[in-house]
């Protein structure tokens, strides 16, 4: 009874100790959880608070009205804004509970746009959709849409939005900030150089359009943040794109320098006029690692320019060349123009060997085509009647091609056509590559050398090895000597059993099939 007493004892600890695991809190209750946090610490009003909390509470009952395809951008951005749910300072939290508001509303009327489309709400604010994370906030797109009012010279439009955005201003990096509130190459929040750089610009125009010198001061504030993500590169000072990722971008840079360049001038700031002639000899200097000689590289990371970035650039080269007068910019923005009217060269490898696809015995089942490729372009396989595209950089790559089994033996044709992003295509064929079925044994001489050495050579070009055995036979008496998977020629030296033995060797190829030689007495 003791002994039953204990047992029992240790199966409630047991089971108490396999109680499964807490779930973690769900996306509205962290967020609860950190508008509650936000109230507590003065971060925000009770009423702040409180609305945002209701504009969360209307997300479930308008998600099980939506498609599913809508209701899941919607869950996305409810995500993004719990990672956030220790943060929600006063500007952050308006930014994101107010993208959520723009999201529930414009989702509950609007078919999903296509990725990158703009939308934006009574105030000016721009909202750009990203697949997953819904339609969010996004400070380029908020400044270029204040530049552009300015432009027009539309004073209410540029009033009321540059007073949206000072609402939505986080103090950071010694000045002000707008975030990027959606996870793109890292956490959450991040900014960009070049947003706060245009930020800078559009808000200076602005206040002098407007006669504000508040909206000047509050340019300085973006120009200070932008000036804590510039950092020395070879060449000298280079703007950060992204404040996660240190590779230098050259749209990035062009752009900076065209936006702070109108900061210093209107603003009269002595240090912004001195940093952007660091960073136009910098972007001198740094011009040609961005030029292949056939695109433009978007950044020293190595990867292409897509052809939208790529005539970004050579419409931001035309502009310094229209303001600076120097021939240097000219003729990068006519060099990489003409690129857009060149076609792609594309130059195949060295032919490629005979096929033996059956039986599949991973060796040679496979055409492997080496191409050189000049520019991003869509890349096109084309043999026996079928066809594969990929999209590819400048450089070399490799292209496959598998008959399998069923592939009927013969010569094939294959042809690689290149297109690039502007439609100019070329087409480059290879030499022919024969199919053939790995269904016989493997020829094979042999030899013994010596009293015991054996040596052996094969011409099957279908199998990369040859597994070796060596059956000994004297009288009722056999035995194997199993010498493993050798090259198709080489030598080895045998280790027999004492006595005269009758010898063959078998050697079976990677297909399986096998050849049997009479190597006769041995040791001889």
């Amino acid at each position: 009874m003791r002994a039953a007493s204990l047992l029992a004892l240790l199966a409630a600890v047991l089971l108490a100790g396999a109680a499964p695991a807490r779930r973690p809190p769900s996306d509205r209750a962290l967020v609860t959880k950190g508008l509650v946090r936000a109230v507590a610490s003065g971060r925000l009003s009770a009423e702040e608070a409180a609305g945002y909390r209701a504009t969360v509470g209307r997300l479930p009952a308008l998600a099980r009205k939506l498609p599913p395809l809508r209701a899941r951008e919607l869950k996305g951005l409810l995500h993004d804004i719990a990672l956030q749910w220790r943060s929600y300072t006063r500007p952050r939290a308006l930014t994101l509970f107010s993208m959520l508001d723009f999201d529930e509303r414009y989702l509950a009327s609007h078919r999903l746009p296509y990725s990158g489309t703009d939308a934006q709400d009574e105030d000016g604010i721009v909202y750009r959709y990203f697949p997953g994370h819904g339609l969010v906030f996004h400070p380029l797109g908020e400044f270029t849409q204040l530049n552009n009012d300015v432009s027009l010279g539309d004073v209410d439009a540029t009033e009321t939005l540059a007073q949206a955005l000072l609402q939505r201003a986080v103090p950071a990096r010694g000045g002000l900030v707008w975030e990027y509130e959606f996870p793109f190459g890292s956490g959450v929040p991040w900014t960009s150089g070049m947003a706060q750089s245009v930020a800078a610009q559009a808000l200076a125009r602005a206040a002098d359009l407007l006669s504000d010198p508040a909206l000047l001061d509050l340019a300085g504030a973006a120009y200070t943040a932008a000036r804590a993500l510039v950092e020395p590169v070879s060449t000298g000072p280079w703007i950060r794109l992204y404040s996660f990722a240190r590779s230098p971008v050259l749209n990035a840079q062009l752009q900076t320098i065209l936006s702070l360049d109108d900061y210093a001038e209107i603003s009269g700031d002595d240090g912004a006029a001195a940093l952007v002639s660091g960073l136009v000899a910098s972007a001198k200097a740094m011009l040609p690692r961005f030029d292949t000689g056939y695109w433009s590289l978007y950044s020293l990371a190595g990867d292409e320019a897509p052809r939208s970035y790529h005539h970004y650039v050579v419409g931001l080269l035309r502009s310094l060349a229209n303001r600076t007068g120097d021939s240097f910019w000219k003729d990068a923005a006519d060099r990489f123009a003409a690129y857009e009217t060149q076609a792609p060269i594309l130059k195949p490898g060295p032919p490629v060997e005979t096929l033996y696809p059956k039986p599949a015995d991973g060796y040679r089942d496979v055409a492997r085509f080496r191409i050189w490729l000049s520019k991003l372009s869509y890349v096109t396989l084309i043999v026996a009647g079928g066809s594969h595209t990929v999209q590819l950089g400048h450089g070399p790559h490799m292209l496959a091609w598998a008959p399998g089994p069923g592939r009927a033996p013969g010569l094939y044709y294959p042809r690689v056509r290149a297109e690039d992003e502007n439609g100019h295509r070329v087409v480059v064929s290879f030499s022919p590559v024969e199919v053939r079925y790995d269904v016989a044994p493997p020829p094979l001489e042999v030899d013994v050398i010596g009293a015991s050495t054996l040596s052996w050579s094969s011409t099957d070009e279908g199998t990369p090895w040859l597994a070796l055995a060596i059956h000994l036979d004297s009288g009722s008496d056999h035995r194997v000597l199993e010498l493993g998977r050798r090259g198709r020629s080489g030598s080895v030296a045998l280790r027999l059993p004492p006595g005269r033995w009758r010898a063959h060797v078998v050697a079976v190829n990677s297909a399986g099939k096998a050849r049997r030689l009479s190597l006769g007495v041995l040791p001889r």
